[in-house]
């Protein structure tokens, strides 16, 4: 196996975790602040804060799978870069959009640094598929 298909899966695989931190341990943070702030559960913004950040989740989880499908294909001769090349200037543009206005940093960085490594992983994957002969079409 190529370096870019391992490569692939592991950051195929962080999305996938990054998902699932941000359903089942992000939330509850968020719903605590809205408790404390005195966002009752049947308001319109409770409601919408759920329903975005649970889209959120399953955004990202769907991200990982469309990932994990593009590195493994990458040496079938369907070396389709597009979608992750969505995925990093997405991430990219969200991280340094949340940072700029929001004035914050913590883990609007880490979309950003997420951003970066996917755009490394397309242009590699563009410069050269699999490097092992066995493995090609």
């Amino acid at each position: 196996m190529s370096w870019l298909k391992i490569s692939g899966m592991v950051l195929a695989g962080c999305l996938v975790l990054m998902s699932l931190a941000h359903g089942f341990l992000g939330w509850p943070t968020v719903r605590a602040e809205f408790e404390k702030s005195g966002v009752s559960r049947g308001s319109e913004a409770w409601t919408d804060a759920s329903a975005g950040w649970v889209f959120g989740s399953v955004s990202m989880f769907v991200f990982g799978v469309i990932f994990a499908s593009v590195a493994l294909s990458l040496c079938k001769g369907r070396t389709n870069i597009v979608p992750v090349v969505a995925l990093g200037l997405g991430f990219l543009t969200f991280g340094i959009g949340a940072c700029l206005l929001l004035g914050v940093g913590g883990h609007f960085v880490g979309f950003a640094v997420f951003g970066l490594l996917f755009l490394v992983w397309a242009f590699a994957a563009r410069q050269g598929s699999c490097t092992p002969a066995e493995e090609r079409p």
